[in-house]
C-alpha cells in the first residue's frame, strides 16, 4: 500500500457491505439489471437507458467482462482494510457461498 494510504476500517466498510447484501439476496442479475436502468453511474460506462434495453445475459456479460478477476479483487480488498474488515467482508462472502481464501504470495 503506497505509504500515506490507510486501511479502510469496518466502520467505514459496513454501510457499503450491506447495501451490496441487499443486493445479493435478490441473487438475480435482472434485479440488478432493473435497478441500473434506473440509476446513473451504477455500472462505468453503461447508461440507464442501456441497462434498460439490455436482456439479463447480455447485461451480466457487459457487467463481469469490465471486471478484474475475483482473486485479484479478493487481495485488493485485503490489502486496503483492517484486518478485522477483511475478517468481515470474508465472513459476507462465504454466507453467499464464495470463496473468501487468499492465497499466499510465493
Amino acid at each position: 500500500m503506497p505509504r500515506g494510504h490507510r486501511r479502510v476500517p469496518w466502520c467505514q466498510l459496513r454501510p457499503s457491505l450491506e447495501k451490496y447484501k441487499a443486493l445479493a439476496d435478490d441473487g438475480s442479475w435482472e434485479a440488478f439489471r432493473g435497478i441500473a436502468s434506473k440509476r446513473e453511474g451504477l455500472v462505468a460506462d453503461l447508461t440507464p437507458d442501456d441497462a434498460a434495453w439490455m436482456d439479463e445475459g447480455m447485461f451480466s456479460r457487459w457487467v463481469i467482462g469490465g471486471m478484474p478477476s475475483y482473486e485479484h479483487l479478493l487481495e485488493e480488498a485485503r490489502k486496503a482494510c483492517t484486518q478485522e474488515a477483511f475478517s468481515q467482508v470474508r465472513r459476507q462472502l462465504k454466507a453467499w457461498g464464495l470463496p473468501a481464501r487468499v492465497r499466499k504470495a510465493a
